[in-house]
């Protein structure tokens, strides 16, 4: 037999035990502590599947952002090394015009 309980705020289902034995005051106070128990877990459960949907989610935007920027360094890397060969090739033909210049400088003084 099924025994309706309700109360300010409150309304619950209640079974006679098989033993037969009635449900008595104490059995529906721990009952509904029972019920607040579920419906506390149960939002506590909702609340964490929530928090991990949205943490997991979060998660993803920050390692499509890592991908990102580790591009934006891979190509900043390929392009420092570019540059410092061109900086390294440019100073040598800056010192071998320089050498020249300097030979041009010695020939003139010679012929004067």
């Amino acid at each position: 037999m099924a025994y309706k309980v309700t109360g300010e705020g409150y309304s619950a289902f209640f079974r006679e035990e098989e033993d037969g034995r009635e449900i008595e005051a104490d059995d529906i106070d721990d009952g509904y502590t029972c019920l607040l128990c579920n419906t506390s877990y149960e939002k506590d459960l909702q609340l964490a599947a929530e928090l991990g949907k949205t943490l997991l989610e979060r998660n993803k935007e920050l390692e499509t952002s890592l991908k990102q920027h580790q591009n934006v360094i891979e190509e900043q890397t390929q392009e420092i090394e570019y540059l410092t060969k061109q900086t390294a090739a440019l100073r040598e033909v800056n010192d071998s015009r320089l050498r020249i210049y300097e030979q041009l400088e010695v020939s003139i003084q010679e012929l004067e």
